[in-house]
């Protein structure tokens, strides 16, 4: 039988009373956990994974294993985040 993979898919679209900060509080939590993150920009979807390195004040970096490389994410256009 196939072992099943936890998923928790959070929101985390800044609101008029939740800033970004408290997002950034949230993504520190969970350093080191392999995520994807879902942004919004301009009404254009993108998504990007990988594990969790840095958080910032207004960013974020994931280590993309598939690619080998770090990317630079900007917390202001996450709208949802899924941790593994």
């Amino acid at each position: 039988m196939a072992e099943s993979l936890h998923v928790n898919t959070v929101p985390v679209m800044a609101s008029p009373g939740m800033p970004h900060e408290k997002t950034a509080e949230y993504l520190r939590r969970h350093v080191g956990f392999r995520m994807r993150g879902e942004f919004y920009f301009h009404g254009v979807r993108a998504e990007k994974s990988g594990i969790l390195k840095d958080v910032g004040d207004g960013h974020f970096i994931l280590h993309d294993t598939a690619a080998g490389h770090m990317v630079l994410c900007d917390i202001n256009t996450l709208g949802f985040v899924s941790f593994f």
